[in-house]
């Protein structure tokens, strides 16, 4: 066998034992009373975040114990689901086949709830050094921002569960930009008293809007991330 065929069979071999010899690991989250047996080997295979805090000598690997701060049962859930199946639900399908059914309001309630989940797990992704799980949940949130106008309490968790200048900000700005500028009645005092109380919002709207109605800006077809044929500025490194 050549040598770099035997490192590769011996690597595929190396990751296998893990699971074969698994331990479970209890997972708690703040505000839930309830706990998670979960898979050891499979949090560690998911980042290095769990492999240090597991594998380590803290106190969670030795009592086979993680607590997960500002993760939600939901979110946690989803994380686990995309683990077991290598991706997320089709949000945009299944979206558009609850759509025919509901009324206007259910809609706006359903893709508000589908659009906070993946906001919430974009930043868990982040938190917790997961880069392919970010981008998996921003393509299917840049997928939904294209069928409705995004409502303030969306924008307002992005800035609450993200950092300053995080692609998740970056893609709520510039799609509240490219809304304004084409439906801008839903844009009304409401709207902008609402998002004056989140900080930095405003100062960020204000800027990308200036840009692109300046034509400065460096978009080169839509200030819209969800009608970007190139979505690639709201990504993250994934090596």
């Amino acid at each position: 066998m050549a040598p770099k065929r035997k490192i590769e069979m011996e690597e595929f071999e190396k990751s296998t034992k893990p699971f074969l010899r698994d331990d479970f690991v209890t997972v708690t989250l703040d505000g839930s009373l309830s706990s998670y047996k979960v898979s050891k080997a499979m949090l560690c295979h998911a980042s290095p975040y769990f492999v240090k805090a597991l594998n380590g000598s803290f106190k969670e690997g030795k009592e086979r114990k993680l607590r997960l701060p500002g993760c939600d049962p939901d979110t946690f859930e989803r994380f686990i689901g995309y683990l077991a199946n290598g991706q997320l639900p089709d949000y945009k399908a299944i979206y558009l086949a609850m759509k025919s059914e509901q009324d206007d309001s259910q809609r706006l309630e359903i893709h508000e709830g589908f659009q906070n989940q993946l906001i919430s797990l974009w930043s868990f992704a982040d938190a917790h050094l997961m880069p392919e799980l970010q981008n998996e949940a921003m393509r299917h949130f840049l997928q939904l921002s294209g069928f409705l106008t995004m409502l303030s309490e969306t924008a307002s968790l992005a800035y609450e569960k993200t950092a300053d200048g995080s692609a998740m900000r970056r893609a709520v700005v510039s799609e509240n930009v490219y809304d304004y500028m084409t439906v801008d009645y839903h844009f009304d005092e409401r709207w902008f008293a609402d998002m004056g109380s989140v900080e930095k919002f405003l100062y960020d709207f204000t800027k990308s809007l200036t840009a692109c109605k300046g034509k400065t800006c460096d978009h080169k077809d839509t200030c819209s991330p969800s009608r970007m044929v190139d979505q690639s500025r709201y990504m993250v490194p994934e090596s």
